[in-house]
């Protein structure tokens, strides 16, 4: 399936939704369902949709990058309050709940556009940790804008019984369960909320987050622990949880922007180096600088901005705004051709932040309820 022409009369704000749209199908018989093709090959002067097939073959679409689409989508309405942005992300929302199976578990993939599910592969099977959170944290973000009770019953269904494993998807989990409480109170989410904020505060290294206590080595593709800390400083009003986030800033963070960016720390690899390994790095730091209102946050997420634009080893830009669209790296010094959807994704979350940024604006929770006291 080759990708078609980007439309040429998006709302002005809407363009990191572009490529994404370009490469999303209609999933089988399904009205208003939309899966995002995974990749998108460079060939012959255009691009070419290609499925997955990392760990045997796993499909043409994935609740991976659908939800956080959704979630680019989401977050870009909450901005500019453009009414297409929400109808594109009910659509791929709706894709979301397709893959939600009466038990209330995700599966991953779809094996072709017809809509068939990956129910086996080792990347798709019901109830794995990183498609349930990013799931879930796009729905939570759904309810709390939108108050539709759809979105709330696949949150509830969905949400799982025991902790994650790693701190990478605590944070995801507690970022969901923070957005659901914007909305609703909820006395059992809000403990599972502080326990997962717990769980991520404790696991520290030399001054720094990690995914598991006694582990050194971090990835910084979906690093996300820093932003979750700052959100549950907002709500829970926890000093500790900030110190730790801005110990990890310093430690971690800004040679992610003044040295790097790179992909593993303290390893510090930049092979095959992604808008994925980046991303989270960004979202810290405009967490941390639109709660604290320190310049040094601001300053380093610049940097890391500028790599997005040319300051990088290929010297040339991975992300074309004004199309939404992101090349898939860097590899020795060379510009990947390809242009996916998870990169495309990726730097629009990106573009968020720069937005949030120009704008002095953030969108960390704000507590939604107190218990009265006993």
């Amino acid at each position: 399936m080759t990708t078609q022409p980007a439309p040429s009369d998006t709302p002005s704000g809407m363009e990191p939704l572009l490529h994404l749209v370009r490469l999303s199908h209609q999933v089988g018989d399904q009205p208003g369902v939309w899966g995002i093709a995974i990749y998108a090959e460079r060939e012959q002067g255009g691009l070419q949709e290609t499925p997955a097939a990392e760990s045997g073959f796993e499909g043409v679409a994935c609740v991976d990058d659908v939800a956080r689409a959704a979630l680019l989508a989401l977050r870009l309405h909450q901005l500019d309050g453009v009414p297409v942005g929400l109808k594109i992300a009910q659509r791929w929302l709706s894709f979301v709940e397709y893959m939600q199976l009466a038990d209330g578990r995700f599966c991953n993939f779809i094996a072709d556009w017809d809509g068939r599910r990956n129910l086996t592969g080792v990347t798709s099977y019901p109830g794995g940790g990183h498609w349930t959170a990013r799931a879930l944290l796009a729905l939570a973000v759904a309810y709390q804008i939108t108050g539709d009770q759809r979105y709330q019953r696949a949150f509830q269904r969905g949400w799982p019984t025991r902790t994650a494993p790693a701190t990478d998807l605590a944070a995801i989990l507690l970022q969901a369960a923070l957005s659901y409480l914007q909305r609703s109170p909820d006395a059992a989410l809000e403990a599972d909320a502080r326990a997962l904020a717990e769980k991520i505060v404790v696991a520290q290294e030399n001054g720094y987050l990690v995914h598991r206590r006694g582990e050194r080595e971090v990835h910084l593709w979906g690093y996300d622990q820093v932003t979750a800390l700052v959100a549950a400083t907002r709500y829970f009003d926890q000093p500790a949880y900030l110190a730790a986030a801005e110990a990890t800033a310093q430690r971690l963070l800004r040679r992610q922007a003044l040295e790097g960016p790179y992909r593993t720390y303290p390893a510090r690899e930049q092979e095959a180096l992604c808008a994925y390994d980046v991303a989270a790095c960004c979202r810290g730091l405009g967490a941390l600088y639109a709660l604290t209102g320190k310049r040094k946050y601001a300053v380093w997420l610049e940097h890391l901005f500028a790599w997005f634009d040319g300051e990088n080893a290929a010297g040339r830009p991975l992300y074309h705004r004004s199309e939404g669209r992101c090349h898939d790296g860097i590899d020795d010094n060379t510009l990947n051709p390809n242009c996916g959807a998870e990169s495309a994704i990726e730097a629009g979350l990106v573009e968020v932040e720069r937005r949030l940024l120009a704008a002095g604006r953030n969108l960390l929770p704000r507590r939604a309820w107190r218990r009265p006291a006993a």
